[in-house]
């Protein structure tokens, strides 16, 4: 019925071709569900829509609920919907970045993220990577992390966190932001011995996670800026704000040559072991 749709899907061919018409045309609907979800897929959309239900239910509600609870994991945003897709294309500083979807043995699956430039896809990258720009670009999302002890694969230390972003920007030769990264979470210790924690212990477990957050975000910034040389970071948009919308500092190669310091704070709030 008209305004119910759960699902917009749009082939990773017709996204390398552009969607500008498609956007202009969803502008115009007024009967549209501004709600409805929507994803790049590496095949025809025709595909997908023509897998087998999964337990009972349509291909439809199976891949809109993928991606109604992707925030769940690996620092998703909680909306990817048309109503964000307009916003993404529309506001000063932000460009479209969307889930991408593959066939998993017959089933769908996140495998990463598009990012736009302008309405025409321009990169695809893997989750792995996508991890750690979702947890810059998203707020107040979900995401595991695990780390071994002393590189010891006996000792696994894991938390479920929630991510809280803050970010500055300030402008001298070049353009400088400041991204403060707070995980708060769960602490899940899987070890050989089933011991206590103590509050000595549960501190060194919060800098192990700084460092090995702080590195890897470090790394994927220095890739992002490099390699895709277009902010998949979400974060002009912050220039935008302070300098203006018509501000020359919006462009990518401003964004490539700014200076990016992130500042990471994890705090175990809920320990998932007793402490001595």
């Amino acid at each position: 019925m008209v305004g119910t749709e759960k699902l917009y899907l749009i082939s990773k061919e017709r996204a390398e071709y552009g969607i500008e018409d498609l956007l202009e045309t969803i502008v115009r609907d007024e009967t549209r569900n501004e709600i409805a979800y929507v994803a790049i897929t590496e095949k025809e959309t025709e595909h997908f829509f023509k897998m087998n239900p999964i337990d009972n239910t349509s291909v439809s509600e199976a891949i809109s609920g993928i991606l109604k609870f992707s925030n769940l994991a690996n620092f998703f945003p909680k909306e990817t919907t048309i109503k964000e897709l307009l916003f993404m294309y529309n506001q000063t500083g932000r460009r479209i970045i969307l889930p991408y979807l593959i066939d998993d043995n017959g089933k769908p699956k996140i495998y990463g993220i598009c990012v736009f430039d302008g309405a025409k896809l321009k990169h695809i990258i893997p989750l792995e990577e996508a991890f750690y720009i979702n947890m810059i670009r998203s707020r107040k999302s979900d995401g595991y992390i695990s780390i071994l002890k002393d590189n010891n694969p006996k000792i696994c230390y894991s938390i479920k966190a929630k991510n809280f972003i803050n970010v500055k920007v300030d402008y001298t030769d070049k353009l400088i932001y400041t991204i403060n990264v707070t995980l708060k979470g769960t602490l899940k210790t899987d070890t050989i011995n089933n011991n206590a924690i103590t509050a000595k212990e549960v501190k060194e477990i919060e800098r192990a996670f700084e460092e090995y957050v702080t590195e890897k975000l470090n790394k994927t910034i220095e890739k992002v800026q490099n390699k895709y040389r277009t902010d998949c970071l979400d974060i002009t948009k912050y220039a935008a704000a302070k300098f203006g919308k018509h501000s020359p500092l919006l462009s990518d190669e401003e964004f490539q040559r700014a200076q990016i310091d992130v500042k990471v704070k994890v705090i175990l709030v809920d320990l998932g072991r007793s402490m001595k």
